[in-house]
């Protein structure tokens, strides 16, 4: 009887050993020296910078397809293509803004895909394993070198209970229900400021990284057995034998290599921006010999009693030295904070034409479709309605300047990536 009882201790003795072992492999193995992969959507928005027919038209004869295919094709918030560097989505989104395709382009990062290496295979390896059935001599046996090895395995049990009984407490544990209470013993032994940051630095840790770990964490619950039990291990294997300390470490690692991602985002719509002043600075003086002549006053923008659609008034001065035909202008619409609501292009065409020194008031109405009848203005009473000359046609069917939208219309897009990726950046916090 003694017998027995003397290899059920042992058993149990290395069973406990081989667990320890366990989760000191898992903490050793964790890793977070992944770098986040980006890439940059190309995404129409389903607005026009040109007449809608003739965007269709451009795109069609651009992708060498049917223009009732292309129709279809232009929906908005559709990835029109991806690319793993900004400036061929740059490069494309131009390309699609002269063609008369509003676009925008957009940073997505995924997380890594966070696959087992060697210590963690080997600590699955090791979970898996059983214990060997060890039998041992009745202690009456026990001889000197028995009492000695004894001594020394007690000795190293009792400091491993201290070191166990003294440190921080970690997470650790072989079911859901144990791993949770273990995360509630680490957060509860830190103050109660810095308990909020650790339980979302446990969240940032066990995310899913992939389509596959989501898929493995939504199926725990119908998996049984050793099959449940490393499929645990597995969710749980990037926070496993780590304290407060140590978890609020590795989260703002990760969330660093986030951050570092979309500061590099906005580093390069700076240098865009930067490159469109230059451009547009470039252009200025040919356009103030006829452009800058022609002037819009007395913008007015809304609904009149009973219509459906909004009105724009305004008038056109001609101060230069040419004849119009046509007149290129884009609208804005600003709240009384100046937040951007709506823009677009605007054309009127000058019947009969407009000559030096002129002036002609305009209405013109708007469509049911177009951008300027969306939710964002309608039925607001804080807008305000600014119009700016881009270009204009001559007696002859010429333009008379360089139109200045596609650089603007460009930079307006980097602008509000920029405003995006910023406000994606401010929000990665502990």
């Amino acid at each position: 009887m003694a017998g027995e009882q003397e290899t059920s201790r042992a058993t149990a003795i290395l069973q406990n050993a081989k667990d320890a072992l366990t989760g000191r492999l898992l903490e050793w193995s964790h890793r977070n020296d992944t770098d986040i992969p980006a890439r940059y959507n190309v995404t129409l928005t389903g607005r026009f910078t040109l007449p809608e027919q003739q965007a269709v038209e451009n795109l069609a004869a651009f992708l060498k397809q049917g223009t009732e295919n292309t129709r279809r094709l232009l929906q908005a918030g559709r990835i029109f293509k991806t690319y793993q560097e900004k400036t061929p989505a740059d490069k494309l989104a131009r390309v699609l803004q002269r063609a008369g395709v509003e676009c925008r382009v957009e940073l997505e990062i995924d997380e890594p895909e966070d696959k087992p290496n060697t210590l963690q295979k080997a600590a699955y390896a090791l979970d898996a394993a059983s214990v060997p059935l060890i039998r041992l001599p009745a202690v009456r046996q026990f001889g000197w070198r028995q009492w000695l090895l004894v001594g020394l395995g007690g000795g190293s049990l009792l400091a491993v209970a201290v070191w166990l009984a003294l440190r921080a407490p970690v997470v650790h544990g072989n079911t859901v229900a144990e791993y949770e209470a273990s995360i509630e013993r680490v957060v509860s032994g830190v103050a109660p400021e810095q308990q909020a940051a650790v339980r979302h630095s446990i969240e940032v840790l066990t995310e899913p990284a992939t389509a596959t770990a989501e898929d493995e964490r939504a199926t725990l619950d119908q998996k049984t057995g050793a099959d449940r039990k490393a499929a645990t291990h597995k969710v749980y294997a990037s926070v496993a034998g780590k304290n407060a300390k140590q978890l609020l470490a590795l989260a703002q690692a990760k969330l660093e290599k986030k951050r570092a991602a979309y500061r590099e985002g906005l580093a390069q719509a700076d240098s865009k921006i930067a490159e469109l002043d230059k451009q547009l600075a470039a252009q200025a003086p040919a356009n103030a010999v006829v452009i800058d002549k022609i002037q819009v006053s007395e913008a007015t923008f809304g609904w009149s009693s009973g219509s459906p659609t909004p009105t724009m008034v305004f008038i056109i001065t001609n101060g230069s030295s040419e004849s119009l035909t046509r007149v290129f202008l884009q609208g804005y619409l600003h709240d009384s904070q100046g937040n951007l609501l709506v823009t677009g292009p605007v054309t009127y065409s000058v019947a009969g034409g407009l000559a030096p020194g002129s002036k002609t008031g305009v209405g013109l109405p708007t469509t049911i479709d177009s951008p300027w009848t969306s939710n964002a203005v309608r039925n607001r009473r804080d807008l305000v309605f600014t119009l700016r000359v881009a270009n204009a046609d001559n007696a002859l069917g010429k333009p008379v300047g360089k139109d200045y939208r596609p650089l603007e219309n460009e930079k307006l897009r980097q602008q509000e990536w920029k405003k995006k990726v910023q406000a994606q950046l401010d929000a990665i916090t502990l």
